[in-house]
């Protein structure tokens, strides 16, 4: 689907500094880039040179996958101060992608909720990542983060449980509300 056609919440972008590069016009070279100001009516433009997006030299990024996970917090932090059930995240570049960067998107999602008497739902239903492709290998490999990400939200809900609240009743409920869980085997130690 094309980003200018997307209908949700929330649309980000995200730019790193050699993407805003402009013509003499001052339009941006990006293509992504152009065809979103030309939609927004040139408020992109404008809201790009209200704000400094120049990296600090004292606080450089240590590399790609900080990046991209600090701009899935970015995101989360957004959609949750305006309510949003559905962003969209599109990146004026591709250029150093990983795997990680999913699994951080969806991990940041995920709530904290060790020790807490009642479970808050997630309000963000839906995630879109613009660009990346599709068609049965994407549709495999974002499963597969899914899969990995039920499962490592699953582990920290158990991280440290005390024992008085993790009986194996309660490991039966929040196992039920998984899909596809880890297998463990738990053995007493002494």
């Amino acid at each position: 689907m094309d980003v200018l056609e997307w209908k949700g919440n929330i649309l980000t972008v995200g730019v790193i500094e050699k993407y805003m590069a402009r013509d003499e016009n001052w339009k941006f070279q990006n293509s992504i880039l152009r065809r979103l100001d030309a939609q927004s009516g040139d408020m992109l433009a404008e809201a790009s040179s209200v704000e400094d997006f120049t990296g600090k030299s004292e606080n450089p990024m240590s590399s790609t996958t900080t990046a991209y996970r600090g701009l899935g917090e970015a995101v989360v932090i957004a959609a949750k101060a305006a309510q949003a059930s559905n962003v969209a995240i599109n990146l004026a570049s591709f250029e150093g992608l990983s795997a990680q960067f999913k699994l951080n998107t969806a991990l940041a999602i995920a709530s904290n909720n060790r020790f807490k008497l009642e479970w808050k739902k997630p309000t963000l239903n839906l995630v879109d990542i613009h660009g990346l492709g599709g068609g049965p290998e994407l549709e495999n490999k974002l499963k597969y983060v899914g899969d990995v990400c039920s499962r490592v939200i699953f582990g920290k809900e158990l991280e440290n449980a005390p024992t008085n609240v993790l009986t194996p009743e309660e490991v039966s409920k929040v196992v039920s509300m998984y899909n596809d869980v880890l297998s463990a085997i738990i053995l007493n130690a002494e």
